[in-house]
Protein backbone atom coordinates (compact mmCIF):
# COMPACT_ATOMS: atom_id res chain seq x y z
CA UNK A 1 0.00 0.00 0.00
CA UNK A 2 1.02 3.63 -0.52
CA UNK A 3 2.88 4.75 2.61
CA UNK A 4 3.80 8.35 1.86
CA UNK A 5 3.99 11.00 -0.86
CA UNK A 6 6.94 13.41 -0.89
CA UNK A 7 7.93 16.38 -3.00
CA UNK A 8 11.10 16.15 -5.10
CA UNK A 9 11.86 19.70 -6.15
CA UNK A 10 9.13 22.00 -7.41
CA UNK A 11 7.87 19.83 -10.26
CA UNK A 12 7.79 16.29 -8.98
CA UNK A 13 6.54 13.94 -6.29
CA UNK A 14 7.53 10.47 -5.14
CA UNK A 15 4.84 7.95 -4.21
CA UNK A 16 6.55 5.59 -1.76
CA UNK A 17 5.26 2.05 -1.22
CA UNK A 18 8.03 1.04 1.22
CA UNK A 19 11.36 -0.73 0.90
CA UNK A 20 10.20 -4.25 0.04
CA UNK A 21 11.08 -5.65 -3.39
CA UNK A 22 8.39 -8.22 -4.17
CA UNK A 23 5.54 -8.78 -6.60
CA UNK A 24 2.82 -7.72 -4.17
CA UNK A 25 4.39 -4.30 -3.59
CA UNK A 26 5.30 -3.82 -7.23
CA UNK A 27 1.77 -4.61 -8.39
CA UNK A 28 0.51 -1.78 -6.17
CA UNK A 29 2.99 0.55 -7.89
CA UNK A 30 1.74 -0.62 -11.28
CA UNK A 31 -1.88 -0.03 -10.23
CA UNK A 32 -1.09 3.60 -9.44
CA UNK A 33 0.94 3.89 -12.66
CA UNK A 34 -2.06 2.61 -14.67
CA UNK A 35 -4.41 4.91 -12.77
CA UNK A 36 -2.31 7.99 -13.55
CA UNK A 37 -1.94 6.86 -17.17
CA UNK A 38 -5.71 6.45 -17.58
CA UNK A 39 -6.40 9.75 -15.78
CA UNK A 40 -4.06 11.65 -18.09
CA UNK A 41 -5.54 9.93 -21.14
CA UNK A 42 -9.09 10.78 -20.06
CA UNK A 43 -8.08 14.34 -19.08
CA UNK A 44 -9.08 13.90 -15.45
CA UNK A 45 -5.90 15.67 -14.41
CA UNK A 46 -3.81 18.18 -16.33
CA UNK A 47 -0.15 19.07 -16.42
CA UNK A 48 1.34 15.60 -15.92
CA UNK A 49 4.55 15.31 -17.97
CA UNK A 50 5.93 11.93 -16.98
CA UNK A 51 5.44 9.06 -14.52
CA UNK A 52 8.16 6.51 -13.87
CA UNK A 53 7.80 3.34 -11.82
CA UNK A 54 10.50 1.43 -9.92
CA UNK A 55 10.42 -1.65 -7.69
CA UNK A 56 8.48 0.14 -4.94
CA UNK A 57 8.07 3.78 -5.93
CA UNK A 58 6.40 5.94 -8.57
CA UNK A 59 7.82 9.33 -9.55
CA UNK A 60 5.42 11.80 -11.14
CA UNK A 61 6.68 14.94 -12.89
CA UNK A 62 4.37 17.80 -13.81
CA UNK A 63 4.23 21.26 -15.37
CA UNK A 64 4.19 23.75 -12.50
CA UNK A 65 2.43 26.25 -14.75
CA UNK A 66 -0.58 23.95 -15.09
CA UNK A 67 -0.80 22.08 -11.80
CA UNK A 68 0.70 22.31 -8.31
CA UNK A 69 2.09 19.43 -6.29
CA UNK A 70 -0.69 19.77 -3.72
CA UNK A 71 -3.30 19.26 -6.44
CA UNK A 72 -1.59 16.11 -7.72
CA UNK A 73 -1.24 14.71 -4.20
CA UNK A 74 -4.87 15.47 -3.39
CA UNK A 75 -5.99 13.87 -6.67
CA UNK A 76 -4.19 10.63 -5.73
CA UNK A 77 -5.43 10.62 -2.13
CA UNK A 78 -9.05 11.34 -3.08
CA UNK A 79 -9.26 8.41 -5.51
CA UNK A 80 -9.20 4.77 -4.44
CA UNK A 81 -7.06 3.64 -7.36
CA UNK A 82 -6.44 0.25 -5.70
CA UNK A 83 -10.00 -0.80 -6.57
CA UNK A 84 -9.91 0.53 -10.12
CA UNK A 85 -10.45 -2.29 -12.59
CA UNK A 86 -8.21 -2.20 -15.63
CA UNK A 87 -8.16 -4.53 -18.59
CA UNK A 88 -5.49 -7.18 -18.30
CA UNK A 89 -2.43 -5.61 -19.88
CA UNK A 90 0.30 -7.99 -18.77
CA UNK A 91 1.59 -10.56 -21.24
CA UNK A 92 4.15 -13.32 -21.55
CA UNK A 93 7.18 -12.32 -23.62
CA UNK A 94 9.46 -15.11 -24.84
CA UNK A 95 13.05 -14.05 -25.44
CA UNK A 96 15.58 -16.02 -27.54
CA UNK A 97 19.03 -16.19 -25.93
CA UNK A 98 22.37 -17.54 -27.14
CA UNK A 99 24.66 -18.77 -24.35
CA UNK A 100 27.68 -19.27 -26.64
CA UNK A 101 31.02 -18.49 -24.96
CA UNK A 102 31.37 -15.43 -27.20
CA UNK A 103 28.39 -13.91 -25.38
CA UNK A 104 28.60 -15.56 -21.91
CA UNK A 105 31.38 -13.29 -20.68
CA UNK A 106 31.06 -14.13 -16.99
CA UNK A 107 30.18 -17.81 -17.10
CA UNK A 108 33.48 -18.89 -15.48
CA UNK A 109 32.97 -16.42 -12.65
CA UNK A 110 29.45 -17.70 -12.11
CA UNK A 111 30.55 -21.34 -12.17
CA UNK A 112 33.09 -20.62 -9.45
CA UNK A 113 30.63 -18.65 -7.31
CA UNK A 114 27.53 -20.83 -7.68
CA UNK A 115 29.34 -24.21 -7.81
CA UNK A 116 27.17 -25.06 -10.81
CA UNK A 117 28.54 -26.03 -14.21
CA UNK A 118 27.67 -24.20 -17.43
CA UNK A 119 24.78 -26.51 -18.39
CA UNK A 120 23.28 -26.29 -14.90
CA UNK A 121 23.42 -22.49 -14.94
CA UNK A 122 21.73 -22.40 -18.36
CA UNK A 123 19.04 -24.84 -17.19
CA UNK A 124 18.28 -22.81 -14.07
CA UNK A 125 18.05 -19.60 -16.08
CA UNK A 126 15.78 -21.13 -18.73
CA UNK A 127 13.50 -22.63 -16.08
CA UNK A 128 12.91 -19.29 -14.36
CA UNK A 129 9.61 -17.50 -14.93
CA UNK A 130 10.52 -13.82 -14.64
CA UNK A 131 8.32 -10.93 -13.53
CA UNK A 132 9.01 -7.42 -14.89
CA UNK A 133 9.42 -5.08 -11.93
CA UNK A 134 10.47 -1.94 -13.77
CA UNK A 135 11.93 -0.42 -16.92
CA UNK A 136 14.86 1.93 -16.54
CA UNK A 137 18.55 2.87 -16.43
CA UNK A 138 18.52 3.16 -20.23
CA UNK A 139 15.34 3.31 -22.37
CA UNK A 140 13.44 0.04 -22.44
CA UNK A 141 15.84 -1.89 -20.21
CA UNK A 142 13.78 -4.39 -18.17
CA UNK A 143 14.55 -5.44 -14.62
CA UNK A 144 13.35 -9.03 -14.24
CA UNK A 145 12.83 -10.93 -11.01
CA UNK A 146 12.94 -13.25 -9.30
CA UNK A 147 16.10 -15.16 -10.16
CA UNK A 148 16.57 -18.53 -8.50
CA UNK A 149 18.67 -18.23 -5.35
CA UNK A 150 21.34 -20.64 -6.53
CA UNK A 151 22.20 -18.16 -9.32
CA UNK A 152 22.54 -15.10 -7.05
CA UNK A 153 25.79 -13.21 -7.54
CA UNK A 154 27.14 -9.74 -6.75
CA UNK A 155 27.94 -7.09 -9.33
CA UNK A 156 31.36 -7.03 -10.97
CA UNK A 157 34.04 -5.40 -8.81
CA UNK A 158 35.02 -3.26 -11.82
CA UNK A 159 32.15 -2.47 -14.22
CA UNK A 160 32.80 -2.79 -17.93
CA UNK A 161 33.07 0.39 -19.99
CA UNK A 162 31.02 -1.20 -22.77
CA UNK A 163 28.34 -3.90 -22.70
CA UNK A 164 26.96 -4.97 -26.08
CA UNK A 165 23.34 -4.33 -26.97
CA UNK A 166 21.24 -7.44 -26.33
CA UNK A 167 23.46 -8.72 -23.52
CA UNK A 168 21.60 -10.63 -20.80
CA UNK A 169 22.99 -10.14 -17.31
CA UNK A 170 22.24 -11.20 -13.75
CA UNK A 171 22.92 -9.54 -10.39
CA UNK A 172 21.57 -10.74 -7.04
CA UNK A 173 17.93 -11.74 -7.62
CA UNK A 174 17.51 -9.87 -10.92
CA UNK A 175 18.09 -10.39 -14.61
CA UNK A 176 18.28 -7.64 -17.25
CA UNK A 177 18.63 -7.12 -21.00
CA UNK A 178 20.82 -4.29 -22.28
CA UNK A 179 18.72 -2.44 -24.87
CA UNK A 180 21.63 -0.23 -25.94
CA UNK A 181 25.41 -0.50 -25.80
CA UNK A 182 26.33 0.99 -22.44
CA UNK A 183 28.57 0.64 -19.37
CA UNK A 184 27.53 -1.97 -16.82
CA UNK A 185 28.52 -4.20 -13.94
CA UNK A 186 26.14 -7.12 -14.36
CA UNK A 187 27.31 -10.72 -14.88
CA UNK A 188 26.76 -11.39 -18.59
CA UNK A 189 25.53 -14.90 -19.43
CA UNK A 190 24.32 -14.53 -23.03
CA UNK A 191 22.87 -12.28 -25.69
CA UNK A 192 19.50 -11.96 -27.43
CA UNK A 193 19.06 -10.86 -31.05
CA UNK A 194 15.51 -9.71 -30.30
CA UNK A 195 14.93 -5.96 -30.44
CA UNK A 196 13.51 -5.24 -26.98
CA UNK A 197 13.36 -1.48 -27.51
CA UNK A 198 12.59 0.13 -30.88
CA UNK A 199 13.35 3.85 -30.79
CA UNK A 200 11.69 4.29 -34.19
CA UNK A 201 8.35 3.08 -32.84
CA UNK A 202 7.15 6.32 -31.28
CA UNK A 203 3.80 4.92 -30.12
CA UNK A 204 4.97 1.75 -28.40
CA UNK A 205 8.79 1.42 -28.36
CA UNK A 206 9.10 -1.07 -25.48
CA UNK A 207 8.40 -4.74 -26.13
CA UNK A 208 8.49 -5.48 -22.39
CA UNK A 209 6.49 -3.50 -19.83
CA UNK A 210 6.16 -3.48 -16.01
CA UNK A 211 3.91 -6.33 -14.87
CA UNK A 212 4.72 -8.54 -17.86
CA UNK A 213 6.14 -12.05 -17.53
CA UNK A 214 9.29 -13.10 -19.37
CA UNK A 215 10.79 -16.47 -20.20
CA UNK A 216 13.90 -17.29 -22.22
CA UNK A 217 14.47 -20.03 -24.79
CA UNK A 218 17.86 -21.18 -26.02
CA UNK A 219 19.07 -20.68 -29.59
CA UNK A 220 22.34 -21.69 -31.25
CA UNK A 221 25.00 -19.27 -32.44
CA UNK A 222 23.96 -20.02 -36.02
CA UNK A 223 20.33 -19.21 -35.23
CA UNK A 224 21.48 -16.05 -33.46
CA UNK A 225 23.29 -14.69 -36.51
CA UNK A 226 20.45 -15.79 -38.80
CA UNK A 227 18.12 -13.79 -36.56
CA UNK A 228 20.40 -10.75 -36.66
CA UNK A 229 20.62 -10.79 -40.45
CA UNK A 230 16.90 -11.31 -41.02
CA UNK A 231 17.43 -15.09 -40.77
CA UNK A 232 18.12 -15.46 -44.51
CA UNK A 233 18.40 -13.13 -47.46
CA UNK A 234 15.17 -11.39 -48.38
CA UNK A 235 13.05 -13.00 -45.63
CA UNK A 236 10.28 -10.51 -44.73
CA UNK A 237 8.99 -10.09 -41.17
CA UNK A 238 5.35 -9.09 -41.44
CA UNK A 239 3.31 -7.67 -38.55
CA UNK A 240 0.94 -7.26 -36.86
CA UNK A 241 -0.86 -10.58 -36.67
CA UNK A 242 -4.32 -10.65 -35.06
CA UNK A 243 -4.10 -11.58 -31.39
CA UNK A 244 -6.26 -14.69 -31.85
CA UNK A 245 -3.68 -16.09 -34.28
CA UNK A 246 -0.56 -15.50 -32.17
CA UNK A 247 1.37 -18.61 -31.19
CA UNK A 248 4.78 -19.35 -29.68
CA UNK A 249 7.71 -20.85 -31.59
CA UNK A 250 8.01 -24.62 -31.88
CA UNK A 251 9.72 -26.19 -28.86
CA UNK A 252 11.95 -28.16 -31.24
CA UNK A 253 12.82 -26.22 -34.44
CA UNK A 254 12.73 -28.15 -37.72
CA UNK A 255 16.04 -28.99 -39.35
CA UNK A 256 14.60 -28.11 -42.76
CA UNK A 257 11.78 -25.76 -43.71
CA UNK A 258 10.99 -25.67 -47.47
CA UNK A 259 11.51 -22.53 -49.51
CA UNK A 260 8.29 -20.51 -49.81
CA UNK A 261 6.90 -21.68 -46.46
CA UNK A 262 4.72 -19.13 -44.69
CA UNK A 263 5.13 -19.18 -40.91
CA UNK A 264 3.63 -17.57 -37.81
CA UNK A 265 5.28 -16.75 -34.48
CA UNK A 266 3.93 -14.36 -31.85
CA UNK A 267 2.75 -11.19 -33.66
CA UNK A 268 4.69 -11.88 -36.85
CA UNK A 269 4.32 -13.75 -40.14
CA UNK A 270 7.23 -14.52 -42.46
CA UNK A 271 8.09 -16.22 -45.75
CA UNK A 272 11.10 -18.52 -46.05
CA UNK A 273 13.03 -17.33 -49.09
CA UNK A 274 15.40 -20.33 -48.95
CA UNK A 275 15.25 -23.82 -47.51
CA UNK A 276 16.60 -23.47 -43.96
CA UNK A 277 16.16 -24.51 -40.32
CA UNK A 278 13.34 -22.81 -38.45
CA UNK A 279 10.98 -22.86 -35.49
CA UNK A 280 8.01 -20.97 -36.92
CA UNK A 281 4.53 -22.53 -37.19
CA UNK A 282 4.07 -23.27 -40.90
CA UNK A 283 0.67 -22.32 -42.27
CA UNK A 284 1.17 -22.79 -46.01
CA UNK A 285 3.52 -22.17 -48.94
CA UNK A 286 3.73 -19.60 -51.71
CA UNK A 287 5.05 -20.28 -55.23
CA UNK A 288 6.08 -16.63 -55.69
CA UNK A 289 9.83 -15.98 -55.76
CA UNK A 290 10.26 -13.46 -52.92
CA UNK A 291 14.02 -13.22 -53.35
CA UNK A 292 15.78 -13.55 -56.71
CA UNK A 293 19.53 -13.92 -56.23
CA UNK A 294 20.07 -13.64 -60.01
CA UNK A 295 18.59 -10.13 -59.99
CA UNK A 296 21.62 -8.18 -58.85
CA UNK A 297 19.93 -4.77 -59.08
CA UNK A 298 16.71 -5.53 -57.21
CA UNK A 299 16.66 -9.04 -55.71
CA UNK A 300 14.09 -8.37 -52.94
CA UNK A 301 10.40 -8.32 -53.85
CA UNK A 302 9.22 -7.18 -50.40
CA UNK A 303 10.90 -4.23 -48.70
CA UNK A 304 10.56 -2.59 -45.24
CA UNK A 305 7.54 -0.31 -45.18
CA UNK A 306 5.62 -2.32 -47.79
CA UNK A 307 2.16 -3.73 -47.09
CA UNK A 308 1.46 -7.41 -47.76
CA UNK A 309 -1.76 -9.36 -48.16
CA UNK A 310 -2.29 -13.03 -49.06
CA UNK A 311 -4.82 -14.69 -51.33
CA UNK A 312 -5.68 -18.38 -51.43
CA UNK A 313 -4.82 -20.70 -54.37
CA UNK A 314 -5.48 -24.41 -54.90
CA UNK A 315 -2.79 -27.09 -54.92
CA UNK A 316 -3.26 -27.46 -58.68
CA UNK A 317 -2.73 -23.73 -59.18
CA UNK A 318 0.33 -23.92 -56.94
CA UNK A 319 1.89 -26.77 -58.96
CA UNK A 320 1.13 -25.10 -62.25
CA UNK A 321 2.63 -21.88 -60.95
CA UNK A 322 5.87 -23.69 -60.14
CA UNK A 323 5.92 -25.12 -63.63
Amino acid sequence: MLKKISNIGDCGITCDFGDEVDKKTNKEVIKLFNFIQESVKNKKIKGILNYTSSYNKLIINFDLGEVKSGEVIEFIKSNDYSKTVFSEKSKLVEIPICYDEEFALDINRLEEKTKLNFNEIVKEHLNTDFFVYMIGFVPGQPFLGDLRKNLYHDRLDTPRVKIDKGSVGIVENFCTIYTFESPGGWNIIGNTPLKVFDKLNLNDPSLIKPGDKVSFYKISKKEYFCYMTGFIAGMPFLGDLDENMRVNRLETPRVKVPKGSVGLTEQFCNIYTFESPGGWNILGNTPIKIFDKTNLNNPVLIKPGDKVSFYKITKEEYLNWND
